[in-house]
């Protein structure tokens, strides 16, 4: 049988602040930490809406600020995007960034739980599934997501605590969409 292991799983505790604070220097541009800058302002409003263009790296830098926020603060991060592929997206940043900063190989699927406890939901946007979970809410391609004002209704309480932010993001689909 041998001895039973004591390596935690997705053990990110050799990733500290200087090192998020040395990756994110060296690698965003100046409208991220701009972004960045806004989202840690006290005065900062609980939710945001981004409108965006295609290629611009916005679902890069929310999925980084989701990993800084869940090995800073064991937050919980709430995932809805457009598809089930586009939620992949983010899923691999974040196993991107674990390995880059801290060479962490970060193992979940729909849920990456790390080792302080913060998780990664990653969710459909089937408004009968994708509620129950807490966290800070990012929803991406909102202007693409089918029935949006019925899972934003029922999303919505994922992030209600004040502790947490909602943010939506999304490149412009058409006029008559309900988001």
């Amino acid at each position: 049988r041998g001895r039973p292991s004591n390596k935690v799983k997705n053990d990110v505790s050799g990733i500290t602040e200087d090192m998020l604070d040395a990756f994110r220097e060296e690698t965003f541009f100046e409208y991220q930490i701009a972004i960045w800058n806004i989202k840690n302002d006290p005065g900062f409003n609980w939710m945001r809406f981004y409108l965006k263009s295609r290629q611009i790296g916005l679902t890069y830098y929310f999925a980084y600020e989701a990993f800084e926020d869940a090995v800073l603060n064991g937050d919980n991060q709430v995932f809805l995007s457009a598809s089930k592929k586009q939620s992949e997206i983010f899923k691999n940043y974040i196993r991107m960034f674990a390995l880059k900063i801290g060479e962490v190989d970060l193992k979940g699927k729909d849920e990456i739980t790390l080792g302080n406890g913060a998780t990664f939901y990653l969710l459909s946007t089937d408004s009968r599934t994708a509620q129950g979970f807490n966290g800070h809410l990012y929803i991406d391609e909102v202007f693409w997501i089918p029935r949006c004002k019925e899972l934003d209704d029922l999303a919505g309480g994922m992030s209600m605590n004040s502790k947490w932010r909602t943010t939506y993001l999304s490149t412009p689909s058409s006029i008559a969409h309900e988001a």
